[in-house]
């Protein structure tokens, strides 16, 4: 259905992005010789990308379930899918909350 082709398609480019900014960030406090996960902003940001991973390959699983459906039970397949991307999309929604308390958005906002 549409609804699960734009779901699949737009947290596959969403992967993606939040891919390219890890890295780009690991890269930048390295260059600056810097510590990495020293907030909470940092911490729970590690996490939703370490969470983000078992909600990509179950969904995948979730998409073909019925295909999988030999292998896997396609009810424990969708709920396992459910509550890591709640896990995951809770860690992310807390990091960034917390984004707007580091040092680096006081700086660049004048608070």
């Amino acid at each position: 259905s549409l609804k699960i082709f734009l779901h699949w398609t737009s947290l596959t480019a969403a992967a993606i992005l939040i891919l390219i900014g890890f890295l780009v960030i690991t890269i930048n406090k390295n260059r600056l010789n810097k510590y990495h996960y020293t907030s909470w902003h940092g911490l729970l940001g590690l996490i939703a990308v370490i969470t983000y991973i078992p909600p990509c390959i179950n969904g995948v699983a979730t998409l073909y379930g019925k295909d999988l459906k030999a292998y896997l039970n396609p009810k424990i397949v969708k709920l396992v899918h459910v509550v890591t991307g709640t896990l995951c999309f809770a860690c992310g929604g807390i990091s960034l909350i917390l984004s707007v308390y580091t040092k680096w958005f006081a700086r660049r906002t004048n608070t």
